[in-house]
């Protein structure tokens, strides 16, 4: 199993990655602070291990549109189209939901799941 998040633990398949959600505050547009050891893919796009900040680009408008930061939110590094993803049960931590990936690549991330909630968001490959 791949070792990906520094501080948070992994489940079983499909890989399911926690992580810790910002503030209060940032639950308008559902942002979320993600560090990751290792490579990962979003629908073509790879980030390499590092922290990110995955936030909805407009929730007045569309919440269909997901974009990525660095750490300190100056830079877009992704924009992705997303289609709505379910769950039966909601956790009290974010989730990152991972496909598998050969040794050396990059690791897949499906979907995206906001802190207590079963709608996340999941990223259309447009490969």
């Amino acid at each position: 199993m791949n070792k990906l998040l520094r501080s948070v633990g992994l489940l079983t398949a499909p890989i399911i990655l926690m992580c810790g959600a910002l503030a209060q505050a940032d639950q308008f547009d559902k942002s979320t602070k993600v560090t990751v050891d290792q490579a990962i893919e979003i629908s073509g796009t790879v980030l390499p291990a590092g922290t990110y900040i995955f936030r909805l680009a407009d929730p007045n408008w569309d919440n269909q549109t997901v974009q990525i930061y660095n750490e300190n939110r100056d830079h877009i590094l992704a924009t992705v189209l997303t289609i709505p993803e379910y769950r039966l049960e909601p956790t009290g931590k974010a989730v990152l939901d991972l496909g598998e990936a050969p040794a050396g690549k990059p690791v897949p991330v499906r979907a995206w799941f906001y802190p207590g909630e079963n709608v996340g968001r999941e990223f259309v490959n447009l490969k």
